[in-house]
């Protein structure tokens, strides 16, 4: 690489500030800990297994198309059915990243991740920062939000599964 190639891609190198990032996520954090957790809850009773809720919140992470998988999973119907009800709920997302476009890591994977991570509460944390912050901060703020709502929804599975095999024991000999 020629030293002034380098300078180029230097240029277009993203540092980002994960310290910042993870002070940033709190807010969502307090947010997302209980709506996780009664997710995960609401699954268990659902009879959804623990290894696809937990999926569920790495692999569509959309609070509110997850809460609306539930019934449509525990009915059993198609996959088609539910991949468009998802659609729908989740047709608002399209709107929300128009303005953050600039703001986009230009890798193409970091890209693509902050695509799908782009829920409501990040937007809203994303917006409020000021422009020149928004690039070093919208990769660890998704992963950091992401992982708060992934951990909320594991231990809502937890404390469902224990419920479940407490009201097996105590109530339903």
């Amino acid at each position: 690489m020629t030293t002034h190639s380098k300078e180029l891609h230097q240029q277009h190198e993203t540092s980002y500030d994960w310290a910042a990032g993870f002070k940033n996520s709190l807010p969502v954090a307090m947010g997302y800990l209980p709506a996780g957790i009664a997710f995960g809850v609401l699954a268990q009773v659902a009879g959804i297994p623990v290894w696809a809720t937990i999926m569920l919140s790495i692999v569509l992470y959309a609070g509110a198309a997850q809460y609306a998988c539930l019934p449509m999973l525990s009915a059993g119907l198609p996959i088609g059915s539910i991949a468009t009800n998802i659609a729908a709920i989740n047709l608002r997302h399209v709107f929300y990243g128009m303005p953050l476009l600039q703001y986009l890591p230009e890798h193409k994977l970091a890209k693509t991740y902050c695509l799908f991570a782009l829920t409501d509460e990040t937007f809203s944390v994303m917006t409020s920062l000021p422009n020149e912050s928004r690039q070093a901060l919208i990769l660890p703020l998704s992963l950091f939000n992401q992982s708060w709502w992934v951990l909320a929804s594991t231990i809502g599975v937890i404390i469902g599964s224990t419920l479940s095999d407490l009201v097996h024991i105590w109530i339903l000999p």
